[in-house]
């Protein structure tokens, strides 16, 4: 699992960050996780009938909120605060 892209969404004020896998989570303006989605055929959820969860889901936050904080010139619209 690593991450494959991070993007931010002007209209939602939010965050999305991708992952090898096939789950994307939705992090707000606050970095805080919001939402979970899955896509492709051989993502996690379709393979394993289940969402990350636990352990799983709070290192793709900590990825993701690593990987934002890394890059936040890629950011230079948003005011990225904690």
């Amino acid at each position: 699992m690593k991450i494959e892209s991070a993007r931010f969404n002007s209209d939602r004020k939010s965050f999305s960050v991708s992952f090898s896998d096939g789950i994307t989570i939705i992090l707000n303006e606050q970095l805080m996780y919001k939402h979970m989605i899955s896509t492709g055929l051989d993502s996690f959820y379709a393979t394993k009938g289940k969402w990350p969860k636990g352990k799983n889901l709070e290192k793709r936050i900590t990825l993701g909120v690593e990987w934002i904080e890394k890059n936040k010139s890629r950011y230079k619209k948003v005011a990225i605060s904690q």
